[in-house]
């Protein structure tokens, strides 16, 4: 059985992404607007000063969405030790940190930014395989 299926880890990232389309969807729409007071403020003091609250509003909003979006990735790493954990209870435990390993060994050589790794659904290969190993000879 699937451990994403079995831990109903899919119904939990269903639900944050479906959260977060709102706050995604009022984003592109102050930007939009966002875009249009930039260049109209130029003009006038009262659409200046109605941009300046509008930034504050706009910058609020996507603080809050990254807040939101760092949650459900964290939430989809914590889903993956989990996984592999469910891998390990189901006997295929050494499998999976020797394929991960393997696949540390082919991405070694392409390192990933900060950005890649803040935004990464997973955790780093080198993490999941030390806690693998440690749950498999903790009880050896």
């Amino acid at each position: 059985m699937n451990s994403d299926i079995s831990h109903k880890d899919t119904t939990a990232i269903l639900f944050t992404s479906i959260g977060n389309l709102p706050v995604t969807a009022l984003m592109k729409l102050l930007s939009r607007i966002k875009n249009c007071l930039d260049w109209h403020s130029k003009n006038s003091l009262i659409i200046w000063i109605f941009k300046a609250v509008f930034d504050l509003i706009f910058y609020i909003v996507s603080f809050i969405l990254s807040i939101g979006n760092l949650v459900l990735m964290r939430t989809s790493q914590r889903n993956e030790y989990i996984a592999d954990e469910f891998a390990l209870e189901c006997g295929y435990g050494e499998e999976v940190a020797r394929v991960l390993t393997e696949i540390y060994q082919m991405i070694i050589s392409n390192p990933q930014s900060i950005k890649e790794i803040i935004n990464s659904t997973h955790p780093p290969i080198t993490c999941r395989i030390e806690n693998l190993e440690y749950i498999i000879y903790e009880d050896k």
